[in-house]
This record gives C-alpha cells, sequence and structure tokens, in this order.
C-alpha cells in the first residue's frame, strides 16, 4: 500500500514534530556550545572548559585535535547546520499539514546522524584518547531523534517502508521548487557566512614572530638555543610556559636576537613553578600544567622540534594535560606514540630535574629569571641593558675593523 497523502497532521503526529523540534533545539544549542569551546581552546591562551574533567574525559582535547575541523570548519558548525536543517523541515512539515511528510527525510536523517555518532566515540576512543561529554549529549539528542523517527515513520505508513515514504517524500519536494530553491539558497548563505568568518576562528597569530632565519642548535649539554654558536654574550632564560611575564619576556629577548644573532645565544632552562616537579613550592602549584609542559618541550627538542613546540607552548599558556599535548605535537608534525613514550620516560623527568637544580643552585625563585654570561640578573631590563651594552661594543669593533681596512 502506498503511503498515505491526506492532507491533514493528526494530533499524535503534531506532537511527534514538536518533539522532533525540541530536539533539533537542543541540538542546535550544543553545536553551539560546542562551537564556542572550540573557538575558546584555540584563542584564549590557558582555557580550560568546565568539561576538562580528566585526560580520559576532556572536551578541550578533543576540540584541540584536527578531527575537529572538517574541510576548514569545526564539526560543531556543520552540526550546527546540520539541525538547523532538521528544525526548519519539522516547521515546514507542521505548515505543509500533509500526512506523511517528512519522516522519510527524517528518519533517513536520523539515521545518519547515530552512523555519524557511532564514528565519532570510536574516533574519540581510540584515535584521539579523550572523550567529550558535551558531544556525548548530542549523541544522545541523536538517538532521540531516531527514536522519535521510527515512530513517525511507523504512524505515516503503517509499518517502516523507509524507502516508500522516501520516494514520496522526494516526490512532495520535487513538487515545490520555489521552497526547496530557497532552502537550498538560505543553506548556502549560512554555509558561506561560516567561511567567511574563518579568520575570526583561526586568526593568524605567530608567536614573537615566528623563528624566521634564526639559527637555533643544542649545546653540549643538551640545551636548546637560539642565536651565534660562536657567542660573546650568552642568556641563560630560567623559564614556565604558564608565565605570562615570561611569555612578553621571551618575545623581547627574541626581537633584540633578531638584530644580534651573529654574537649573542639565547639558551632555555625549565624552571616551572609547580610543586608536581619543582621542589622549591613544597608542594604547591602555581601552575598546574607546568611541568607536564615543560616535558612536552623536551620531547619535542628530542624530535628537533624545540623551538616550535617552545613558541606554541607559550601561545597556549597551559591548560593541556598529556592527552592535549599529544594532540599539539601532532599538529607540529611529530609522531603521537614516540611523544606519548617520551613524556612517560623517567629519563624526561631526570632531564627536567637537572635544569630545575641549576636553577635551585643560583638560588632562582622565579621566573622568567636570567643569567647573563654567568651572572645572575636583577631583571629583564638589566638585560636588555646588557644587549644594548653588547651591541655598543660590537659597533664600536665593526667601525674599528673599517677603520683599519681603509688605511
Amino acid at each position: 500500500m502506498a503511503p498515505s497523502t491526506d492532507n491533514a497532521v493528526s494530533a499524535p503526529g503534531r506532537g511527534l514534530f514538536w518533539s522532533w523540534l525540541a530536539l533539533s533545539l537542543a541540538g542546535l544549542a550544543g553545536s553551539v556550545y560546542l562551537g564556542v569551546i572550540h573557538w575558546q581552546v584555540h584563542n584564549l591562551p590557558g582555557h580550560v572548559s568546565f568539561c576538562a574533567v580528566s585526560e580520559r574525559m576532556n572536551c578541550d582535547t578533543v576540540a584541540l585535535s584536527p578531527h575537529s575541523i572538517l574541510w576548514g570548519l569545526p564539526l560543531a558548525a556543520w552540526g550546527g547546520l546540520f539541525y538547523l536543517a532538521l528544525g526548519a523541515l519539522a516547521l515546514a512539515a507542521l505548515r505543509a499539514r500533509r500526512a506523511g511528510f517528512p519522516w522519510g527525510l527524517l528518519s533517513l536523517a536520523a539515521l545518519w546522524a547515530v552512523g555519524l555518532s557511532v564514528y565519532l566515540f570510536l574516533l574519540s576512543e581510540l584515535i584521539i584518547g579523550s572523550f567529550c561529554l558535551v558531544c556525548g549529549s548530542l549523541y544522545l539528542v541523536n538517538l532521540g531523534l531516531l527514536a522519535v523517527a521510527a515512530v513517525g515513520l511507523r504512524r505515516s505508513c503503517g509499518g517502516w517502508r523507509l524507502f516508500a515514504r522516501l520516494r514520496d517524500d522526494l516526490g512532495f519536494v520535487a513538487g515545490r521548487k520555489k521552497v526547496a530553491l530557497a532552502a537550498m539558497l538560505a543553506g548556502a548563505l549560512l554555509l558561506g557566512g561560516a567561511y567567511l568568518g574563518k579568520s575570526l576562528l583561526y586568526p593568524q597569530r605567530v608567536f614573537a614572530g615566528g623563528l624566521g632565519d634564526l639559527p637555533t642548535g643544542r649545546t653540549a649539554e643538551g640545551a636548546d638555543y637560539l642565536g651565534a654558536a660562536q657567542p660573546r654574550l650568552v642568556i641563560v632564560e630560567f623559564s614556565d610556559y604558564e608565565c605570562p611575564f615570561c611569555n612578553q619576556a621571551h618575545e623581547k629577548l627574541r626581537q633584540a636576537l633578531r638584530q644580534s644573532s651573529d654574537w649573542i645565544r639565547l639558551e632555555h632552562r625549565h624552571f616551572p613553578l609547580d610543586g608536581a616537579c619543582n621542589p622549591l613550592l613544597k608542594g604547591r602549584s602555581m601552575h598546574r600544567s607546568a611541568c607536564i609542559s615543560a616535558r612536552a618541550a623536551i620531547c619535542a627538542g628530542r624530535a628537533g622540534k624545540f623551538w616550535e613546540m617552545n613558541d606554541a607552548l607559550f601561545a597556549r599558556r597551559g591548560g593541556l594535560d598529556a592527552g592535549g599535548l599529544t594532540v599539539l605535537a601532532e599538529t607540529l608534525g611529530l609522531d603521537a606514540a614516540a611523544f606519548r613514550a617520551c613524556l612517560d620516560d623517567p629519563a624526561t623527568a631526570g632531564e627536567l630535574k637537572r635544569d630545575i637544580e641549576e636553577g635551585m643552585r643560583r638560588r632562582l625563585s622565579g621566573t622568567p629569571s636570567f643569567v647573563v654570561n654567568g651572572k645572575v640578573m636583577p631583571s629583564l631590563n638589566a638585560v636588555l641593558e646588557a644587549v644594548r651594552a653588547g651591541a655598543a661594543v660590537e659597533k664600536q669593533g665593526g667601525e674599528h675593523a673599517e677603520t683599519g681596512a681603509d688605511r
């Protein structure tokens, strides 16, 4: 028997449509909030959302993952458009008052949504290694949509004849070309607006101007440095990736280094203000992710990406656990499994411990702290003054060399 085409929607049918509309609005709200989390993770240094509960249950880690983006837009944006379309379809059905419409289309959409939910759940568990609570709420919304669609489909055609109902729905839509074209145009405008807003979602910010052509290397002791291989002025910075003053100081030092990289070397040492690894804090933790962030930089350094990770950590300024840091490492082109193994390697903790012990031997009590040519400096301004004095000597030496050559 062909699907019914009576020109009325029964009272139970209207109730189902309102249920569908409520679930669509819940899905839209969840997608909007996921979009907010995505923006915050990518744009607000140190942001930690309410659902960053643990390493295994962390919306921030999922949002930071490249898997959270499809064709240049966050999955949350695609989800928002999807739920908006479902709600619009339900409202159109209430207005059309055609019995049976559009339970074929709605059932197909619900099946697709549940299938995608299963895929995304497995992706989170097996690949990303972290589950998003808000995403989980959308999986439940999709199951609710499937339940409502199943009831609607059964009532609309007296059984489970999805393809017959779908054929009837498509025929009904095809007969209303103007409405269909208007809906497609509205969808295209929304999608176009989302792509135009990408520059706001992912602003092209480069920490400290990037590395550019600055020379890099490692000392015999294993410390990573920027600048001269044979320096006349060595600046050692003791730093913490969650410390905002360290962030600002490093930017200023790198700016100075760009003009003097042939005679200045900037060496990095880790001194996280986190009692998890720094005995100076006696168990207290000013910066809860500072120790693991330092280990992440050490691991990236072993893979030849120390300064790339250094910049990424300063830009992020904390808030990431081992899962989030592994995702960050992947975005820098590092092997996730090798990076994670390095994070847990006791040798990595030992390397961090050596930096901290060196800082304690020098009686450092906070960050940023600096040592210039073996002397502890009282402030960043004192370091910059030493750089200016060195630059004046270098300039004078260069002028003398030119005068001698003229003679």
